[in-house]
């Protein structure tokens, strides 16, 4: 029979990963994938990293979360999480004043 520490511990984690939903990016500029771009996501202790064809993975507590792509200065974009997977396929944009911005495509 379990202990009671590890049926507490069990109790404790399995609401959060069914609270948690996988988060699909992908990035462009123009018709090229952007690889080994870093991200970052706020409340999330490590940067991520691009793969060679743009895309990254992660999985996030359901909620709302700013993504910030370090790359020419774009401006950052809202993303959200929930339980089921969300697919984010952004373009990097460069506006008529210069400034670079995430377009959702």
């Amino acid at each position: 029979m379990p202990s009671p520490t590890f049926r507490l511990a069990i109790g404790l984690l399995l609401p959060g990963l069914a609270c948690a939903g996988d988060i699909y990016v992908t990035l462009r500029e123009g018709s090229s994938p952007l690889a080994g771009v870093s991200c970052q996501i706020d409340g999330q202790p490590v940067r991520l990293q691009t793969a060679s064809n743009g895309s990254l993975r992660t999985n996030l507590p359901n909620g709302q979360y700013t993504l910030r792509v370090l790359y020419k200065g774009a401006a950052p974009t809202q993303i959200y999480s929930s339980a089921e997977p969300a697919q984010y396929d952004f373009e990097v944009v460069r506006k008529p004043d210069g400034h670079y911005v995430l377009v959702r495509r």
